[in-house]
């Protein structure tokens, strides 16, 4: 498959890499332990329950990405275990010239995945990368008659039932989360805001979105009582939250300004 030529994935070369690299990658992630055989990870991820397999998505997520240990051999290997979805989207995609799409847009979504968040990795990896690349090749029809459900999906976390409290309630939640989520996907793929950055921002929007105790909707972003409730999740002051949540919003503000009009509603078209 060129897919895997693109990005040098090959059976061979991930089990050395698994040889070499998997003890100090457990190390470092502990949750690899429970991986009996690090070369037969791929049969492994296919009888291990679900819930383990997603955990240790998750760490080779965390050891990819560039806000995590920015490990880029531990990409290669969560890049080769997508290979099989990335393969459907190319036969569905058949007879266009979609692998260098399919390898540019694969090794970003492996390197920059927000893999604190809870979403399921594969899935949202897969849903990212579809989307991409739909949109890379202007296959509007396909993504708004399969990627409508899809695109809602793609975080798949508590967040995005949490979106519903910070927009307007005569707005619909999935287009309105949708267009959150596009920006905040779009930014990350732009390197406008990191992994940790989109992470923090949905977790801002959640905790403005209602007011324990009282119903009230739409607290400012940049409150008070907000980034105390973000920060004690997070072990950090609300003082920290506020400057980190500020400087995000000010980049996607300035990148999505840069942008236009027509830009910014082509993006979340």
């Amino acid at each position: 498959m060129r897919l895997e030529n693109n990005l040098e994935l090959d059976e061979e070369r991930i089990r050395q890499l698994l040889r070499l690299h998997w003890e100090r990658w457990a190390g470092q992630v502990p949750v690899l332990h429970c991986v009996p055989i690090p070369e037969e990870l791929a049969a492994w991820r296919r009888a291990a329950p679900a819930d383990e397999v997603d955990q240790v998505l998750r760490g080779l997520a965390e050891l990819a990405a560039t806000d995590g240990f920015d490990d880029t051999d531990a990409a290669r290997v969560l890049a080769w275990l997508m290979l099989p979805a990335a393969g459907a989207l190319a036969a569905e995609l058949r007879g266009r010239d979609v692998a260098e799409h399919l390898a540019a847009r694969l090794w970003i979504a492996v390197r920059s995945h927000p893999w604190a968040t809870t979403g399921k990795v594969a899935a949202n990896i897969a849903g990212r990368v579809r989307r991409e690349v739909l949109l890379d090749l202007d296959c509007a029809t396909q993504l708004e008659n399969h990627d409508k459900t899809q695109a809602r999906t793609i975080p798949a976390s508590p967040y995005v039932a949490t979106l519903s409290l910070v927009v307007d309630p005569d707005e619909q939640l999935p287009d309105a989360a949708e267009d959150v989520l596009t920006v905040l996907d779009w930014g990350c793929a732009h390197q406008v805001i990191s992994g940790s950055d989109r992470d923090l921002l949905l977790d801002v929007l959640a905790a403005a979105g209602l007011e324990e105790g009282t119903g009230t909707r739409c607290q400012p972003l940049l409150g008070d009582k907000v980034s105390a409730r973000v920060g004690a999740r997070r072990g950090v002051t609300g003082r920290t939250v506020r400057r980190h949540t500020k400087r995000a919003i000010a980049a996607l503000a300035a990148a999505v300004g840069e942008l236009g009009r027509a830009g910014v509603t082509g993006l979340v078209a």
